[in-house]
């Protein structure tokens, strides 16, 4: 499960750190424009809750401009691990972004297929939309992209690069090989 947490940790799960403390907290929200996501959260937070973390379900984010359906809300107590995973786990800076700055994770190509596995479904739960219909996920990611493409293969994974048009991102479709 720490695996998937990860994935979520590049992905759309906030961190924000404390000004004057070595302590990070985990902040998640997600739109109630799809019930199912409700469920998906609570996952996410039973992941943070099974490594002993307190962690729960807070007042529901009300619609806006940029959330017209409202959002479901969680977050975790401020913790000194969670400075650990951003920095240690994701080789990043504590300053730095998962949506500006590359994670530093080549570690985890050295990790059990099943960890690789947990880890891409934390990134694509977080940052992927799933078509059923064509058995095909998408990722938009930048700037992980170069890592994702090793991870993949590191699984037998097929990914697609490619580059949207009038974003400024990679996008990965990849579906299992058979």
């Amino acid at each position: 499960m720490v695996y998937y947490l990860l994935g979520w940790l590049v992905g759309d799960a906030g961190k924000n750190f404390s000004t004057n403390h070595p302590w990070a907290r985990i902040e998640l929200g997600l739109t109630r424009k799809h019930p199912e996501n409700a469920q998906l959260g609570e996952f996410v937070m039973k992941c943070i809750s099974l490594i002993g973390i307190t962690c729960g379900w807070i007042k529901d984010g009300q619609p806006c401009a940029r959330e017209p359906h409202g959002s479901y809300r969680w977050m975790s107590y401020f913790l000194e691990v969670f400075v650990w995973f951003h920095t240690a786990c994701l080789g990043l800076e504590k300053e730095q972004l998962t949506s500006y700055d590359s994670v530093k994770m080549d570690w985890l190509l050295t990790g059990s297929p099943d960890s690789i596995l947990w880890f891409l479904r934390g990134i694509a739960d977080s940052d992927g939309t799933v078509n059923v219909r064509n058995k095909v996920v998408v990722i938009t990611s930048e700037p992980n992209g170069p890592l994702f493409e090793r991870l993949f293969a590191a699984v037998g994974i097929r990914a697609t690069l490619y580059n949207s048009k009038g974003y400024d991102c990679d996008i990965y479709s990849f579906v299992r090989r058979s």
